[in-house]
């Protein structure tokens, strides 16, 4: 929504000539694995809403599927990568 832009995608000019106006600026913010679960599950029910509709099936995993067996996010055994920071 161009109110969110507004307010967290500008910041103030430093140039005092410019009387302070708003410039575009673009964060960087980090990755947060629960912002990656929710897209993760909203593409999955708008791809299983098609298939349902259009009566197709894919044998692509739905993201979610994807999300869920991904090692860096199974609670089962340590990931990989979590291997490799204790060595």
């Amino acid at each position: 929504m161009w109110q969110h832009v507004g307010i967290y995608n500008v910041e103030p000019c430093r140039n005092a000539m410019h009387k302070h106006h708003l410039v575009p600026k673009i964060r960087e913010v980090p990755m947060h694995p629960d912002f990656m679960y929710r897209s993760a599950k909203y593409v999955s029910q708008t791809y299983e809403l098609f298939d349902s509709k259009l009566d197709v099936t894919s044998p692509v995993p739905l993201p979610m599927d994807f999300f869920a067996a991904h090692p860096l996010f199974s609670a089962d055994e340590p990931s990989e990568a979590g291997r490799d920071i204790e060595r």
